[in-house]
Protein backbone atom coordinates (compact mmCIF):
# COMPACT_ATOMS: atom_id res chain seq x y z
CA UNK A 1 0.00 0.00 0.00
CA UNK A 2 1.62 3.23 -1.16
CA UNK A 3 -1.27 5.66 -1.57
CA UNK A 4 -0.79 7.12 1.87
CA UNK A 5 2.90 7.98 1.64
CA UNK A 6 2.50 11.50 0.17
CA UNK A 7 0.01 12.33 2.91
CA UNK A 8 2.10 10.95 5.75
CA UNK A 9 5.45 12.60 4.99
CA UNK A 10 8.06 10.91 7.21
CA UNK A 11 9.83 14.25 7.67
CA UNK A 12 6.84 15.46 9.64
CA UNK A 13 7.58 12.83 12.23
CA UNK A 14 11.30 13.46 12.74
CA UNK A 15 13.07 12.62 15.97
CA UNK A 16 11.51 14.50 18.86
CA UNK A 17 8.18 14.87 17.10
CA UNK A 18 7.20 11.25 16.64
CA UNK A 19 4.18 11.39 18.89
CA UNK A 20 0.81 9.74 18.63
CA UNK A 21 -0.79 13.17 18.91
CA UNK A 22 1.03 14.38 15.78
CA UNK A 23 -0.18 11.42 13.75
CA UNK A 24 -3.67 11.80 15.18
CA UNK A 25 -3.85 15.44 14.06
CA UNK A 26 -2.45 14.63 10.61
CA UNK A 27 -5.07 11.98 9.88
CA UNK A 28 -7.86 14.02 11.44
CA UNK A 29 -6.94 16.98 9.23
CA UNK A 30 -6.80 14.74 6.16
CA UNK A 31 -10.35 13.60 6.86
CA UNK A 32 -11.46 17.16 7.50
CA UNK A 33 -9.94 18.29 4.18
CA UNK A 34 -11.61 15.39 2.34
CA UNK A 35 -8.24 13.92 1.41
CA UNK A 36 -9.50 10.72 3.03
CA UNK A 37 -13.03 9.82 2.02
CA UNK A 38 -15.63 8.09 4.15
CA UNK A 39 -15.14 4.33 3.95
CA UNK A 40 -11.54 4.63 2.72
CA UNK A 41 -9.21 2.04 4.20
CA UNK A 42 -6.20 3.07 6.26
CA UNK A 43 -2.95 1.08 6.30
CA UNK A 44 -2.31 -1.45 9.00
CA UNK A 45 -0.51 -0.32 12.12
CA UNK A 46 2.61 -2.22 11.08
CA UNK A 47 2.59 -0.92 7.49
CA UNK A 48 2.20 2.71 8.48
CA UNK A 49 4.84 2.41 11.21
CA UNK A 50 7.35 0.92 8.78
CA UNK A 51 6.59 3.57 6.14
CA UNK A 52 7.12 6.43 8.59
CA UNK A 53 9.97 4.80 10.47
CA UNK A 54 8.23 5.12 13.81
CA UNK A 55 7.28 2.68 16.55
CA UNK A 56 4.13 0.69 15.86
CA UNK A 57 2.93 1.46 19.39
CA UNK A 58 2.83 5.14 18.41
CA UNK A 59 0.64 4.34 15.41
CA UNK A 60 -1.59 2.07 17.51
CA UNK A 61 -2.06 4.85 20.07
CA UNK A 62 -2.92 7.36 17.33
CA UNK A 63 -5.45 4.95 15.82
CA UNK A 64 -7.03 4.43 19.22
CA UNK A 65 -7.41 8.21 19.65
CA UNK A 66 -9.00 8.44 16.19
CA UNK A 67 -11.44 5.65 17.00
CA UNK A 68 -12.33 7.26 20.33
CA UNK A 69 -12.97 10.55 18.54
CA UNK A 70 -15.16 8.93 15.90
CA UNK A 71 -12.81 9.77 13.02
CA UNK A 72 -12.19 6.14 12.04
CA UNK A 73 -13.85 2.81 12.80
CA UNK A 74 -12.86 -0.83 12.67
CA UNK A 75 -14.66 -2.72 9.90
CA UNK A 76 -13.88 -6.40 10.31
CA UNK A 77 -11.89 -7.84 7.43
CA UNK A 78 -11.64 -4.39 5.83
CA UNK A 79 -9.48 -3.30 8.72
CA UNK A 80 -9.62 0.33 9.79
CA UNK A 81 -11.62 2.79 7.66
CA UNK A 82 -12.68 6.42 7.76
CA UNK A 83 -15.99 6.78 9.57
CA UNK A 84 -18.98 7.47 7.34
CA UNK A 85 -20.26 10.58 9.08
CA UNK A 86 -17.29 12.22 10.73
CA UNK A 87 -16.91 15.96 10.14
CA UNK A 88 -20.17 16.06 8.29
CA UNK A 89 -22.90 17.09 10.70
CA UNK A 90 -23.06 14.00 12.98
CA UNK A 91 -26.84 13.97 12.68
CA UNK A 92 -29.30 16.12 10.79
CA UNK A 93 -29.97 18.50 13.65
CA UNK A 94 -31.00 21.36 11.37
CA UNK A 95 -34.16 20.78 9.29
CA UNK A 96 -34.57 22.28 5.82
CA UNK A 97 -35.08 26.03 5.87
CA UNK A 98 -38.49 25.63 4.23
CA UNK A 99 -40.91 22.73 4.09
CA UNK A 100 -41.89 22.10 0.45
CA UNK A 101 -45.23 23.60 -0.52
CA UNK A 102 -48.11 21.28 0.26
CA UNK A 103 -46.03 19.14 2.63
CA UNK A 104 -46.93 18.83 6.33
CA UNK A 105 -43.91 18.98 8.66
CA UNK A 106 -43.99 16.25 11.31
CA UNK A 107 -40.22 15.73 11.35
CA UNK A 108 -38.89 18.48 13.59
CA UNK A 109 -39.93 17.55 17.14
CA UNK A 110 -41.44 20.97 17.72
CA UNK A 111 -44.36 21.60 20.08
CA UNK A 112 -47.64 22.84 18.61
CA UNK A 113 -47.34 26.65 18.29
CA UNK A 114 -51.00 26.93 19.28
CA UNK A 115 -50.02 26.10 22.87
CA UNK A 116 -47.01 28.42 23.14
CA UNK A 117 -47.11 31.96 24.56
CA UNK A 118 -48.30 34.54 22.07
CA UNK A 119 -46.09 37.36 20.84
CA UNK A 120 -48.13 39.82 22.90
CA UNK A 121 -47.72 37.72 26.05
CA UNK A 122 -43.97 37.52 25.56
CA UNK A 123 -43.70 41.29 25.11
CA UNK A 124 -45.86 41.83 28.18
CA UNK A 125 -43.69 39.46 30.23
CA UNK A 126 -40.53 41.22 29.08
CA UNK A 127 -42.00 44.59 30.00
CA UNK A 128 -42.55 43.43 33.58
CA UNK A 129 -38.90 42.50 34.24
CA UNK A 130 -38.26 43.85 37.70
CA UNK A 131 -34.58 44.77 37.56
CA UNK A 132 -32.20 46.38 35.03
CA UNK A 133 -29.67 44.30 33.09
CA UNK A 134 -26.94 42.77 35.27
CA UNK A 135 -23.37 44.03 35.31
CA UNK A 136 -20.12 42.14 35.84
CA UNK A 137 -19.70 41.00 39.40
CA UNK A 138 -23.38 41.11 40.27
CA UNK A 139 -25.49 38.09 41.20
CA UNK A 140 -25.68 35.85 38.13
CA UNK A 141 -29.13 34.28 38.58
CA UNK A 142 -32.54 35.74 39.24
CA UNK A 143 -33.42 34.81 42.81
CA UNK A 144 -37.15 34.44 42.09
CA UNK A 145 -36.48 31.99 39.24
CA UNK A 146 -34.18 29.95 41.47
CA UNK A 147 -36.89 29.92 44.14
CA UNK A 148 -39.54 28.86 41.60
CA UNK A 149 -37.33 26.05 40.27
CA UNK A 150 -36.52 24.84 43.79
CA UNK A 151 -40.21 24.56 44.59
CA UNK A 152 -40.86 22.68 41.34
CA UNK A 153 -38.09 20.17 41.98
CA UNK A 154 -39.07 19.70 45.63
CA UNK A 155 -42.43 18.36 44.44
CA UNK A 156 -40.63 15.46 42.70
CA UNK A 157 -37.28 14.93 44.43
CA UNK A 158 -36.35 13.97 47.99
CA UNK A 159 -33.57 16.57 48.23
CA UNK A 160 -32.74 19.75 46.32
CA UNK A 161 -29.09 20.74 46.71
CA UNK A 162 -29.27 23.77 44.45
CA UNK A 163 -30.35 25.07 41.06
CA UNK A 164 -28.21 25.62 37.96
CA UNK A 165 -29.63 27.87 35.24
CA UNK A 166 -28.36 27.28 31.72
CA UNK A 167 -29.05 28.30 28.15
CA UNK A 168 -31.18 25.27 27.32
CA UNK A 169 -30.88 21.63 28.30
CA UNK A 170 -28.01 20.75 25.99
CA UNK A 171 -25.92 23.55 27.46
CA UNK A 172 -26.21 21.92 30.88
CA UNK A 173 -25.63 18.41 29.52
CA UNK A 174 -22.56 19.46 27.55
CA UNK A 175 -21.03 21.19 30.56
CA UNK A 176 -21.73 18.13 32.69
CA UNK A 177 -20.01 15.83 30.22
CA UNK A 178 -17.03 18.14 29.78
CA UNK A 179 -16.45 18.29 33.54
CA UNK A 180 -16.98 14.57 34.23
CA UNK A 181 -15.66 12.51 31.32
CA UNK A 182 -12.55 12.46 29.16
CA UNK A 183 -11.86 11.99 25.46
CA UNK A 184 -12.63 8.41 24.48
CA UNK A 185 -14.80 7.58 27.50
CA UNK A 186 -17.97 5.58 26.97
CA UNK A 187 -21.36 7.25 27.47
CA UNK A 188 -24.56 5.21 27.56
CA UNK A 189 -27.51 6.55 25.56
CA UNK A 190 -30.96 5.15 24.86
CA UNK A 191 -31.60 3.19 21.68
CA UNK A 192 -33.05 5.10 19.94
CA UNK A 193 -32.01 8.33 21.61
CA UNK A 194 -32.59 12.04 21.00
CA UNK A 195 -30.58 12.77 17.87
CA UNK A 196 -28.85 15.90 19.18
CA UNK A 197 -27.77 14.09 22.33
CA UNK A 198 -26.08 11.52 20.15
CA UNK A 199 -24.47 14.28 18.08
CA UNK A 200 -23.21 15.97 21.24
CA UNK A 201 -21.65 12.79 22.60
CA UNK A 202 -19.86 12.17 19.32
CA UNK A 203 -18.71 15.77 18.95
CA UNK A 204 -16.97 15.57 22.33
CA UNK A 205 -14.94 12.57 21.22
CA UNK A 206 -16.91 10.19 23.44
CA UNK A 207 -18.04 6.68 22.56
CA UNK A 208 -21.82 6.18 22.65
CA UNK A 209 -23.07 2.84 23.96
CA UNK A 210 -26.66 1.88 23.19
CA UNK A 211 -29.14 1.06 25.95
CA UNK A 212 -31.90 -1.24 24.75
CA UNK A 213 -35.38 -0.03 25.67
CA UNK A 214 -39.01 -1.03 25.80
CA UNK A 215 -42.20 0.91 26.55
CA UNK A 216 -41.05 1.31 30.20
CA UNK A 217 -37.75 2.90 29.25
CA UNK A 218 -34.26 1.51 29.71
CA UNK A 219 -34.10 -2.25 30.24
CA UNK A 220 -32.39 -3.05 33.57
CA UNK A 221 -30.12 -5.67 31.97
CA UNK A 222 -29.02 -3.12 29.38
CA UNK A 223 -28.10 -0.64 32.11
CA UNK A 224 -26.15 -3.31 34.00
CA UNK A 225 -24.23 -4.26 30.87
CA UNK A 226 -23.40 -0.64 30.08
CA UNK A 227 -22.18 0.04 33.58
CA UNK A 228 -20.10 -3.13 33.63
CA UNK A 229 -18.44 -2.00 30.38
CA UNK A 230 -17.14 1.13 32.15
CA UNK A 231 -19.56 3.75 30.84
CA UNK A 232 -18.77 6.98 32.66
CA UNK A 233 -22.12 8.67 32.09
CA UNK A 234 -25.71 7.69 31.29
CA UNK A 235 -28.09 10.08 29.48
CA UNK A 236 -31.80 9.29 29.39
CA UNK A 237 -35.37 10.59 29.71
CA UNK A 238 -37.68 8.92 32.21
CA UNK A 239 -40.91 10.15 30.64
CA UNK A 240 -42.08 11.18 27.19
CA UNK A 241 -38.76 9.94 25.81
CA UNK A 242 -37.73 11.39 22.47
CA UNK A 243 -38.24 9.71 20.03
CA UNK A 244 -40.18 6.72 21.44
CA UNK A 245 -42.50 8.13 24.09
CA UNK A 246 -41.29 5.55 26.63
CA UNK A 247 -42.26 6.18 30.26
CA UNK A 248 -40.49 4.72 33.29
CA UNK A 249 -42.99 3.65 35.94
CA UNK A 250 -42.46 2.87 39.62
CA UNK A 251 -41.55 -0.80 39.13
CA UNK A 252 -39.00 -0.17 36.38
CA UNK A 253 -37.60 2.73 38.40
CA UNK A 254 -36.87 0.38 41.33
CA UNK A 255 -35.11 -2.05 38.99
CA UNK A 256 -32.98 0.68 37.45
CA UNK A 257 -32.18 2.13 40.87
CA UNK A 258 -30.86 -1.27 41.93
CA UNK A 259 -28.84 -1.63 38.74
CA UNK A 260 -27.23 1.79 39.27
CA UNK A 261 -26.36 1.19 42.92
CA UNK A 262 -22.65 1.16 43.70
CA UNK A 263 -21.52 3.00 40.56
CA UNK A 264 -20.47 6.19 42.30
CA UNK A 265 -18.12 7.23 39.50
CA UNK A 266 -20.92 7.36 36.91
CA UNK A 267 -22.89 10.52 36.16
CA UNK A 268 -26.62 9.91 35.55
CA UNK A 269 -28.37 12.67 33.56
CA UNK A 270 -32.14 12.77 33.13
CA UNK A 271 -33.26 15.08 30.32
CA UNK A 272 -36.77 15.67 31.67
CA UNK A 273 -37.83 17.90 28.80
CA UNK A 274 -41.61 17.55 29.20
CA UNK A 275 -41.78 18.40 32.95
CA UNK A 276 -44.65 20.92 33.31
CA UNK A 277 -46.63 19.18 30.59
CA UNK A 278 -47.10 16.34 33.12
CA UNK A 279 -47.39 13.68 30.45
CA UNK A 280 -46.76 11.02 33.11
CA UNK A 281 -45.72 10.81 36.80
CA UNK A 282 -42.03 11.44 37.43
CA UNK A 283 -39.95 8.52 38.75
CA UNK A 284 -36.44 9.80 39.52
CA UNK A 285 -34.62 6.46 39.84
CA UNK A 286 -31.20 8.05 39.51
CA UNK A 287 -31.18 10.45 42.45
CA UNK A 288 -29.74 7.94 44.94
CA UNK A 289 -26.52 7.91 42.92
CA UNK A 290 -23.49 9.88 43.97
CA UNK A 291 -23.46 11.92 40.75
CA UNK A 292 -26.73 12.85 39.10
CA UNK A 293 -28.64 15.62 37.34
CA UNK A 294 -32.25 16.28 36.35
CA UNK A 295 -32.39 18.85 33.54
CA UNK A 296 -35.63 20.64 32.75
CA UNK A 297 -35.79 23.05 29.84
CA UNK A 298 -38.74 25.29 29.03
CA UNK A 299 -38.60 24.63 25.28
CA UNK A 300 -41.59 22.33 24.98
CA UNK A 301 -44.03 24.72 26.65
CA UNK A 302 -42.53 28.23 26.32
CA UNK A 303 -40.89 27.59 22.93
CA UNK A 304 -37.38 26.59 21.84
CA UNK A 305 -36.29 30.21 21.36
CA UNK A 306 -36.54 30.94 25.09
CA UNK A 307 -33.16 29.36 25.85
CA UNK A 308 -33.62 28.75 29.57
CA UNK A 309 -33.24 25.51 31.48
CA UNK A 310 -33.11 24.69 35.19
CA UNK A 311 -31.14 21.78 36.61
CA UNK A 312 -31.04 20.03 39.97
CA UNK A 313 -28.43 17.49 41.05
CA UNK A 314 -25.80 16.51 43.57
CA UNK A 315 -23.83 19.38 45.07
CA UNK A 316 -20.47 18.39 43.56
CA UNK A 317 -21.76 18.21 39.99
CA UNK A 318 -23.74 21.43 40.38
CA UNK A 319 -20.59 23.14 41.63
CA UNK A 320 -18.72 22.01 38.53
CA UNK A 321 -21.48 23.35 36.30
CA UNK A 322 -21.43 26.73 38.03
CA UNK A 323 -17.65 27.00 37.66
CA UNK A 324 -17.81 25.99 33.99
CA UNK A 325 -20.42 28.64 33.27
CA UNK A 326 -18.70 31.35 35.31
CA UNK A 327 -15.47 30.86 33.37
CA UNK A 328 -17.13 30.83 29.93
CA UNK A 329 -20.43 32.56 29.10
CA UNK A 330 -20.76 33.95 32.62
CA UNK A 331 -24.51 33.76 33.06
CA UNK A 332 -27.82 33.44 31.28
CA UNK A 333 -29.28 36.88 30.61
CA UNK A 334 -31.23 38.07 33.63
CA UNK A 335 -33.70 39.73 31.26
CA UNK A 336 -34.34 36.34 29.66
CA UNK A 337 -34.63 34.66 33.07
CA UNK A 338 -37.15 37.22 34.27
CA UNK A 339 -39.16 37.00 31.05
CA UNK A 340 -39.36 33.21 31.33
CA UNK A 341 -40.41 33.42 34.97
CA UNK A 342 -43.12 35.99 34.20
CA UNK A 343 -44.52 33.67 31.55
CA UNK A 344 -44.44 30.68 33.91
CA UNK A 345 -46.44 32.67 36.45
CA UNK A 346 -48.95 33.94 33.88
CA UNK A 347 -52.31 32.20 34.41
CA UNK A 348 -53.04 32.28 30.67
CA UNK A 349 -49.76 30.56 29.87
CA UNK A 350 -50.12 28.00 32.64
CA UNK A 351 -53.63 27.12 31.43
CA UNK A 352 -52.29 26.67 27.92
CA UNK A 353 -49.51 24.41 29.22
CA UNK A 354 -52.10 22.18 30.91
CA UNK A 355 -54.13 22.03 27.72
CA UNK A 356 -50.98 21.20 25.76
CA UNK A 357 -50.20 18.26 28.05
CA UNK A 358 -53.69 16.87 27.54
CA UNK A 359 -53.58 17.39 23.77
CA UNK A 360 -50.14 15.78 23.41
CA UNK A 361 -51.25 12.73 25.37
CA UNK A 362 -54.39 12.36 23.28
CA UNK A 363 -52.56 12.81 19.98
CA UNK A 364 -49.86 10.28 20.85
CA UNK A 365 -52.40 7.67 21.89
CA UNK A 366 -54.59 8.30 18.83
CA UNK A 367 -51.66 7.86 16.46
CA UNK A 368 -50.33 4.82 18.33
CA UNK A 369 -53.72 3.09 18.38
CA UNK A 370 -54.38 4.01 14.75
CA UNK A 371 -51.09 2.47 13.66
CA UNK A 372 -51.85 -0.63 15.72
CA UNK A 373 -55.20 -0.99 13.94
CA UNK A 374 -53.38 -1.35 10.61
CA UNK A 375 -50.86 -3.85 11.98
CA UNK A 376 -48.02 -1.47 12.84
CA UNK A 377 -47.01 -1.65 16.51
CA UNK A 378 -44.98 1.17 18.00
CA UNK A 379 -43.23 1.34 21.39
CA UNK A 380 -43.78 3.97 24.02
CA UNK A 381 -46.68 5.24 26.09
CA UNK A 382 -46.87 9.01 25.71
CA UNK A 383 -44.79 11.85 24.34
CA UNK A 384 -44.50 14.48 21.65
CA UNK A 385 -43.15 11.99 19.11
CA UNK A 386 -43.93 8.47 17.91
CA UNK A 387 -41.19 6.04 16.84
CA UNK A 388 -42.17 3.61 14.08
CA UNK A 389 -39.74 0.66 13.71
CA UNK A 390 -39.18 -0.26 10.07
CA UNK A 391 -37.04 -2.49 7.94
CA UNK A 392 -36.75 -0.08 5.03
CA UNK A 393 -36.96 3.44 6.41
CA UNK A 394 -35.70 5.12 3.24
CA UNK A 395 -38.62 3.78 1.20
CA UNK A 396 -41.14 4.92 3.81
CA UNK A 397 -39.63 8.39 4.11
CA UNK A 398 -39.82 8.92 0.35
CA UNK A 399 -43.32 7.45 0.10
CA UNK A 400 -44.64 9.72 2.82
CA UNK A 401 -42.94 12.77 1.30
CA UNK A 402 -44.67 12.01 -1.98
CA UNK A 403 -47.93 11.85 -0.05
CA UNK A 404 -47.26 15.22 1.57
CA UNK A 405 -45.65 14.23 4.91
CA UNK A 406 -42.12 15.13 5.99
CA UNK A 407 -40.90 12.71 8.68
CA UNK A 408 -37.48 12.16 10.26
CA UNK A 409 -35.30 9.24 9.23
CA UNK A 410 -34.48 6.95 12.14
CA UNK A 411 -30.78 6.65 11.33
CA UNK A 412 -30.25 9.98 13.07
CA UNK A 413 -31.34 8.50 16.40
CA UNK A 414 -29.27 5.32 16.71
CA UNK A 415 -25.63 4.34 17.02
CA UNK A 416 -26.26 1.31 14.86
CA UNK A 417 -29.18 -0.86 13.71
CA UNK A 418 -32.80 -0.21 14.70
CA UNK A 419 -34.19 1.30 11.50
CA UNK A 420 -37.32 3.40 11.83
CA UNK A 421 -38.82 6.87 11.48
CA UNK A 422 -39.89 9.54 13.96
CA UNK A 423 -43.21 11.30 13.58
CA UNK A 424 -43.95 14.37 15.69
CA UNK A 425 -47.43 13.59 16.98
CA UNK A 426 -47.56 16.89 18.91
CA UNK A 427 -48.13 18.69 15.62
CA UNK A 428 -50.99 16.45 14.47
CA UNK A 429 -54.60 17.43 15.04
CA UNK A 430 -57.28 14.74 15.02
CA UNK A 431 -58.09 15.41 11.36
CA UNK A 432 -54.44 15.21 10.33
CA UNK A 433 -53.94 11.99 12.27
CA UNK A 434 -56.71 10.41 10.22
CA UNK A 435 -55.12 11.67 7.00
CA UNK A 436 -51.70 10.35 8.02
CA UNK A 437 -53.13 6.95 8.95
CA UNK A 438 -54.95 6.74 5.64
CA UNK A 439 -51.72 7.27 3.70
CA UNK A 440 -49.78 4.96 5.98
CA UNK A 441 -52.41 2.24 5.58
CA UNK A 442 -52.00 2.48 1.81
CA UNK A 443 -48.24 2.00 2.17
CA UNK A 444 -48.69 -0.93 4.56
CA UNK A 445 -50.92 -2.69 2.06
CA UNK A 446 -48.55 -2.01 -0.83
CA UNK A 447 -45.38 -3.20 0.93
CA UNK A 448 -45.95 -5.33 4.03
CA UNK A 449 -42.29 -6.39 4.28
CA UNK A 450 -41.28 -2.78 4.85
CA UNK A 451 -42.70 -2.95 8.38
CA UNK A 452 -40.80 -5.99 9.62
CA UNK A 453 -38.26 -4.21 11.78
Amino acid sequence: MTWYKPMFDPSRFAAGARKAEDLFRTIEQAVYDNKLAAGEQLPTVRALAESLGINKNTVAAAYRMLIDSGVIVTAGRRGTVVAERHFATPVSITPPAMTPEGVIAVHDGNPDPAFLPTHAEILEAFATTASPPRLYGERRNVADLTKWATSMFEADLPTVHGIFISSGALDAIERALRTHVRLGDKVAVEAPTYMTTLALVRSLGLRPVQLEMDADGIRPDALKNALSSNCRAVIFSTRGQNPTGAVTGARRARELRNAARGHDDVLFIDDDHSSLLELAPYEPWHVDSARWLTVRSFSKFLGPDLRVSVTCGDSVTLGKLEYSQATSMGWVSSLLQQTALALLKDDRVRTRIRHAGTAYRDRFVALKEGLHSIGVDVPGKVGLNVWIPLRDEATVVQWLLAKGWMVRSGSDFVVEGQAGIRVTSARLTTERIEDFLSDFRELAIASSTTFSA
